[in-house]
């Protein structure tokens, strides 16, 4: 790769990621001054688990996806594969333990570490098709697929939240785009192998 085509590319990246923040903190805005402070904290307490089993079990296979798929695309559906895995087992563990995570936290979080959990079997999806963009230099894609999956919470947000204030209308926002975000990126991926 050039110089140029780097810089290109680099710069490309770098304004993906700022209007992504941009679009994440229109997000938080929305959810911050919608739901209330109980409400807020509810949602926030579980997305942050969901945050930290996401980086825990994908940001090592994401890595891995990224550094091997310049070689053939084949690191993209092992990756994959190991990452629908650990999906479908938190997924699965969440499930199982979300009456015991409310009352570990005295908070009414079950339902809503029940609608949560369901992302774990779209986010492979999306992780994997990221990371092997990023591996095939294909920042415009990564870009997008960012875009998409903000925007979408933003309207799925506002929708929700114009028939009801809560975290489990909002959890339920959270999934749907997630999902929707899952359907945009299967054109990326050629189930041949």
């Amino acid at each position: 790769m050039s110089g140029l085509e780097f810089l290109k590319k680099s710069i490309s990246l770098w304004f993906g990621y700022v209007a992504t923040m941009i679009l994440g903190f229109f997000v938080f805005f929305i959810l911050i001054n919608i739901l209330s402070p109980e409400e807020y904290g509810n949602y926030s307490l579980v997305l942050s688990i969901i945050a930290s089993l996401s980086l825990a079990f994908y940001s090592i296979i994401s890595d891995a996806i990224t550094r091997f798929s310049t070689e053939n695309d084949s690191p993209l559906y092992y990756g994959l594969f190991l990452e629908l895995i650990f999906g479908f087992i938190i997924a699965t563990i969440l499930l199982i333990l979300a009456n015991q995570i409310e009352n570990i936290y005295n908070k009414p979080l079950s339902m809503i570490i029940r609608i949560t959990s369901i992302v774990f079997l779209f986010t492979p999806f999306i992780e994997s098709i990221k990371a092997f963009n990023l591996g095939k230099k294909r920042v415009l894609k990564v870009t997008i697929i960012n875009l998409i999956l903000q925007i979408l919470l933003i309207v799925l947000y506002l929708l929700f939240f114009y028939y009801n204030r809560n975290a489990i209308f909002a959890a339920l926002a959270f999934v749907i785009a997630n999902i929707f975000t899952f359907l945009f990126i299967l054109k990326y991926i050629s189930f041949k192998k």
